[in-house]
């Protein structure tokens, strides 16, 4: 090889936010947006999916009056 063209460097950050919402709103954040990882492996679309799959059944049942929306703050 005689040159290098292209040059990633990752490195590990940490982002927190304060919990709960102003003016009584509600947002829930997941998959990619929630979460920094590596990004090897796949970490991002596995945990991802698990975000959605947790949170979807969640919801569903909230939406659909199987549960109450104290539902919703299991998921964090």
């Amino acid at each position: 090889m005689d040159e290098v063209f292209v040059r990633s460097a990752w490195q590990p950050n940490m982002a927190v936010t304060r919990k709960g919402c102003p003016y009584g709103k509600k947002v829930f954040i997941t998959g990619n947006a929630a979460h920094q990882n590596i990004p090897t492996g796949g970490y991002w679309m596995n945990m991802g999916i698990g975000d959605a799959f947790d949170f979807g059944w969640k919801l569903s049942a909230v939406f659909h009056g199987e549960d109450g929306p104290a539902l919703l703050e299991l998921y964090e």
